[in-house]
């Protein structure tokens, strides 16, 4: 990105405006034709950038977004200037907030009692995060979302007792967004007539949601003093529903490569089985003829050696050992003993493992 021009011509007379580095930015995308390839080692803070261009400069119905590379030849980021999605032009309705702290969801009545470390925000911001939090619960559950205290899996508690904390839990198509509320207040040493007067101090609440892929925000400083709380309060809703949506749409993916991935390892089974039971066919065919051509070759040569039983200094004992050896004939040929059809038992997975692709995971099943 070009940083602008100074404010002075050669001959030293003041030249208009100069644009912002949000407006060069913007500038630079549109000569681009809407996507302008840039460096994360330029040492710009992008980000910072476009959200300052999001706001009242884009063209109106129009917004930056960023874009990973994408692609077998892709290798920088890039910056899209794009239509808004639908839900940034929804029209929302103000969520009422209540006159006074009330807490009539049952969630809401927890935190009052100080469960999952309400008691720590500071006192007398108590009373407005409670009409907050009572106001969101409410919306939500009427809209039929589950809505309950803390963190709903092991990982989000174990953030919660790391300051990160988590209020409540609004469920939404099955997927847990969580919501905080803070203070505010410096962590570090303060005295303590500091400490109390933060403590008692009253003003706006910083609401957070704190999972899933952010939209419009993921903090907002909400004042109940102040009339737009109610309409801040309805984009805090929107922005849950939208990570859920979002949670929803990677969990649908999910299930599809599984299933995908499902449907390679039964088909890569199915002809790993089909090659092993061949080969079981192979071996036991192979092992009969081999058996059978020893019979016959045993036979001619115990002939041979009953045409000289009598010639040998110990007859009796070669007449024994032609008869064991007789027997033994008959237990090793096919047609004597028993011809052996294939039974196919179901084989354990290690003896599949060497007709199955390396790439497939020999226990996924």
């Amino acid at each position: 990105m070009t940083e602008p021009n100074s404010g002075k011509s050669r001959g030293g007379s003041k030249r208009g405006k100069q644009p912002s580095k949000s407006e060069a930015l913007l500038a630079e995308v549109v000569a681009a034709g809407g996507t302008l390839e840039v460096s994360r080692t330029d040492g710009v803070n992008y980000g910072a950038l476009m959200a300052a261009a999001n706001l009242y400069k884009v063209p109106n119905g129009k917004r930056l977004v960023w874009a990973e590379p994408h692609g077998r030849h892709a290798t920088r980021p890039q910056i899209r200037l794009e239509d808004q999605p639908e839900w940034m032009n929804a029209t929302l309705d103000p969520l009422p907030i209540p006159p006074s702290p009330t807490t009539t969801h049952p969630a809401v009545a927890r935190l009052a009692k100080g469960e999952e470390h309400f008691h720590r925000l500071a006192t007398g911001r108590q009373p407005a995060a409670l009409r907050l939090l009572q106001a969101l619960a409410a919306a939500a559950a009427k809209r039929g979302y589950e809505v309950s205290t803390g963190a709903a899996d092991a990982f989000w508690r174990r953030r919660t007792a790391n300051q990160q904390w988590i209020h409540l839990t609004i469920t939404i198509s099955g997927h847990h967004m969580y919501v905080g509320v803070d203070d505010g207040r410096p962590r570090g040493y303060l005295p303590e007539a500091e400490l109390r007067r933060l403590d008692r101090a009253k003003g706006p609440v910083l609401l957070r949601v704190v999972n899933g892929q952010e939209h419009r925000a993921s903090h907002w400083w909400l004042d109940v003093t102040d009339e737009r709380a109610g309409d801040q309060l309805a984009h805090v809703l929107q922005e849950l529903e939208l990570r859920a949506e979002v949670e929803e749409q990677r969990h649908q993916k999910r299930q599809e490569r599984e299933r995908h991935e499902r449907r390679q390892r039964e088909e890569a089974l199915a002809h790993a089985k089909e090659q092993y039971f061949y080969d079981r066919r192979a071996e036991l065919l192979v092992d009969q003829v081999d058996r059978w051509h020893l019979a016959q070759r045993i036979d001619a040569y115990l002939d041979a050696l009953e045409r000289v039983v009598d010639e040998v200094e110990d007859p009796q004992s070669l007449r024994d050992w032609i008869a064991w050896a007789r027997q033994y004939r008959l237990d090793i040929d096919p047609l004597e003993s028993g011809i052996a059809v294939p039974v196919e038992h179901e084989p354990e997975l290690e003896k599949l493992a060497k007709y199955l692709p390396a790439s497939l995971n020999l226990y996924a099943w």
